[in-house]
């Protein structure tokens, strides 16, 4: 298993590009899952395509999530009807219209009762698959927001992957949910059921654990369980070296407030914290060692708890060191933070981010 092509999209137009290219030469399946799929420029753009594709016999299947794309989704719904697009909600709001969903590879009774059960279980995977040999994944949904050209320098600051070889079988066992009984993360890392989430959990762990010279995450969104806050104080007082790139710039303010609480305690255990200056970043990479990680999840409760996400494993050594190319970019457009600034942070700031803190279970 592995990858024979890995091709980093650094900006939202490159990745809207190239899918939009890949869905005019599909000949056989587009498979898209976004966890947020607006209907705007870039949202009608890539439907249309998809629809040109169906037209041409390309079967063609998009799932969204019920609350990430929960403003347009009457309109996407719509639109998927009078185009006969298949279109599959993932665990709709309890008071939404009455359709089906998907729930962890098995189709269940749909209702107010069955939905509220699930509501705190959200899908925000981002993969496509093409023609069943192409795969993308990264951290990028489908908004204008994340297209440079669309939104200049106020563009997310985001990372999406183009994929190709054998790790695009675990792609598409992934988007059709399908059981995996002994799962050794190859090359994907998935969470859709309870032990695959215990697993994936224990695996970046062990990652942590088993570090020896470098351990540099990016993450818009940092509020750890106390198990992997644990885990970053005993690497780094072995000695790795730790660096957590964040955002200065933030779309939900709880979560800076609360990854603020932290900073003071991890200063002190030795770990380097940057702040990304120039727009809100976006990405979600990890650099450990020799490997790489990127795709959808955060260094947060949501994503180490709650949601679905999917992730890819980087192994190649130049496809490492690009990985860490972009980090060390990040971090030069990033304000290094110091016990000092702490010091500065008056009283209430620090009560609010104590305040913060605790609602990280739900972060």
């Amino acid at each position: 298993m592995g990858w024979s092509k890995v091709e980093y999209l650094e900006t939202g137009d490159s990745y809207y590009l190239a899918l939009l290219e890949d869905f005019r030469r599909a000949k056989t399946s587009i498979l898209m899952e976004s966890y947020i799929f607006h209907m705007d420029r870039v949202g009608r753009a890539l439907l249309d395509e998809m629809c040109a594709a169906k037209a041409r016999g390309v079967n063609v299947f998009l799932r969204v999530d019920g609350i990430g794309s929960r403003p347009d989704l009457s309109e996407i719904s719509n639109y998927c009807d009078t185009e006969k697009l298949k279109l599959e909600v993932f665990h709709p709001l309890p008071f939404a219209p009455i359709g089906t969903y998907h729930s962890v590879g098995s189709k269940k009774a749909d209702g107010f009762l069955a939905r509220l059960k699930v509501m705190n279980r959200r899908s925000h995977r981002k993969i496509v698959i093409v023609d069943e040999t192409i795969g993308y994944t990264g951290g990028r949904n489908v908004k204008e927001n994340q297209s440079e050209a669309l939104e200049g320098k106020e563009a997310w600051h985001d990372l999406s992957l183009k994929l190709e070889g054998e790790g695009v079988a675990e792609l598409i066992e992934a988007f059709h949910f399908r059981p995996v009984h002994k799962h050794q993360f190859k090359d994907c890392l998935v969470n859709y059921s309870s032990k695959l989430r215990r697993d994936r959990n224990n695996w970046f762990a062990k990652q942590m654990k088993d570090s020896t010279r470098r351990l540099w995450i990016t993450t818009p969104y940092f509020a750890p369980t106390p198990r992997m806050l644990l885990e970053l104080r005993k690497a780094a007082k072995d000695g790795v070296d730790i660096r957590i790139i964040l955002t200065k710039k933030i779309d939900v303010l709880v979560s800076r407030l609360a990854a603020r609480g932290l900073y003071r305690r991890l200063l002190r255990w030795g770990i380097k914290v940057f702040e990304y200056q120039p727009s809100l970043l976006h990405r979600k990479m990890w650099v450990v060692d020799d490997i790489a990680i990127v795709g959808s999840a955060n260094f947060n409760h949501r994503s180490l708890v709650h949601d679905l996400e999917i992730d890819v494993i980087l192994r190649e050594p130049g496809v490492v060191e690009k990985a860490a190319a972009l980090s060390l970019e990040d971090q030069q457009a990033s304000r290094s933070i110091s016990l000092a600034d702490m010091e500065k942070v008056n009283p209430l700031k620090r009560f609010v981010s104590w305040v913060a803190g605790w609602f990280t279970y739900w972060l």
